[in-house]
């Protein structure tokens, strides 16, 4: 513990374990089974001792050449960035960015930066906390903090503000709040030429005898079959597909979360699946494959990801649908609400000031907008998941749950991203 009360743990700490309300992204079961995502060593830092009053997770991040979604400088000064703004000149930046190596990246497996604790909304809190971190974070030999998926105009993101963070404007959560009247109601919601759309898609894949359920356990044959549509999806978009290794991840995940994880299915066997977690009244969409050999694939594969989730999330009192970030056109179209999310730096040498200062500016210089949708996959660039990296034609989770990121009540606030580094 330092002097200014902070604790670390490099191992999750039995204060978090025994925290009332944490997100699904917080507990120790996500952690476990996200395990490797953000490549570094991962840390908990907290106030409050035994009782956690306010905490952060994260990663000591020291190598520029890790996976980009836990990577400074490939997430914000590359010139493949994934969600640089149009137009921006990104190429100078590569130079600068390596004085911010080794840093301090807070977040949690699943890309959520978010506090934690039973003052998690108090701002004095929050920024008690945020200045022990940075003291902590200097004394270690870090030269920069980044809060690097936290929610704009949040609590987190004034205090950091408050204490010389640069806002970055990164990317956009997205959730689809499932209406007391279910999917009728959704439908209903959606602009005339959308719900027509969307009416004419299902009416296609039901002609083709293809409909979507929702499977509640995962016995063996499923999973090889997920697998399956696991690796061709990654093979689609240029990502390594080794049937070993995603059949190992995905075991792990369905150990470490029993029965909050689903599946919706579309055909028998599978043409389609979504993977998803109950975490309260959220399901927190992690994963989806698809075989894209077959011509009904784009039906089944929308089918899987919105609409069985939509129609059968109130028999699992399931109130929301989190898509997690990027992505942003594809999931308003199909009636998504957008919460924006900032990268906040806060460089603890001069030279990490410098790039942290450059790297602010080069990004403000137009307006983000994020990456294509599924209705337009021709980029292949990727947007995230509660529980992975996926590409132009997929989806992704988040973080609000019943809490929210922070545990609190569903809203506005409570949606993240989603997230699987894979």
């Amino acid at each position: 513990m330092t002097s200014s009360g902070l604790r670390a743990g490099w191992e999750y700490p039995d204060a978090w374990r025994a925290a009332a309300g944490m997100s699904l992204l917080a507990e120790e079961s996500w952690h476990r089974a996200m395990a490797g995502r953000l490549e570094g060593r991962p840390v908990w830092l907290w106030l409050g001792g035994d009782e956690v009053t306010a905490g952060l997770a994260g990663i000591v991040a020291a190598d520029p050449d890790a996976y980009t979604f836990g990577n400074l400088r490939l997430l914000l000064a590359d010139t493949s960035a994934p969600f640089a703004p149009s137009g921006a000149d990104l190429g100078g930046l590569a130079p600068v960015a390596g004085e911010l190596f080794p840093n301090l990246f807070l977040s949690c497996p699943g890309y959520a930066t978010f506090p934690v604790g039973s003052r998690r909304d108090d701002p004095a809190a929050v920024g008690e906390l945020l200045g022990a971190i940075v003291a902590w974070a200097s004394d270690a030999g870090m030269r920069a903090v980044a809060l690097p998926y936290t929610e704009t105009g949040g609590v987190l993101a004034t205090c950091a503000s408050v204490a010389g963070f640069e806002p970055v404007p990164l990317t956009s959560d997205s959730y689809v709040d499932v209406p007391s009247g279910g999917y009728p109601a959704y439908l209903a919601a959606l602009p005339a030429h959308r719900r027509r759309r969307v009416a004419a898609e299902r009416r296609r894949l039901h002609a083709l005898g293809l409909h979507g359920r929702l499977v509640e356990h995962v016995d063996a044959a499923l999973l090889d079959r997920i697998v399956e549509l696991r690796v061709r999806q990654r093979a689609r978009y240029g990502l390594p597909a080794d049937l070993a290794a995603e059949h190992a991840r995905l075991s792990l995940l369905l150990t470490a979360l029993g029965d909050r994880v689903s599946v919706v299915t579309v055909g028998d066997p599978p043409l389609s699946f979504t993977l998803q977690v109950q975490d309260g009244d959220t399901w927190h969409e992690v994963c989806s494959g698809t075989d894209y050999d077959d011509p009904r694939s784009s039906t089944a594969y929308f089918e899987s990801v919105f609409y069985t989730p939509i129609e059968t999330a109130p028999t699992r009192g399931v109130r929301r649908v989190s898509y997690g970030i990027g992505a942003e056109e594809g999931k308003l179209l199909r009636g998504c609400h957008l919460i924006p999310l900032e990268c906040l730096l806060l460089g603890l040498t001069p030279a990490a000031t410098h790039a942290t200062s450059a790297i602010a500016a080069a990004w403000r210089t137009t307006t983000s907008e994020g990456l294509n949708g599924p209705d337009l996959p021709a980029r292949g660039e990727a947007t995230v998941s509660a529980g992975e990296v996926v590409s132009a034609g997929e989806t992704v989770g988040s973080a609000s749950g019943t809490g929210g990121r922070a545990g609190g009540s569903v809203g506005i606030a409570g949606g993240v991203g989603g997230r699987e580094g894979l």
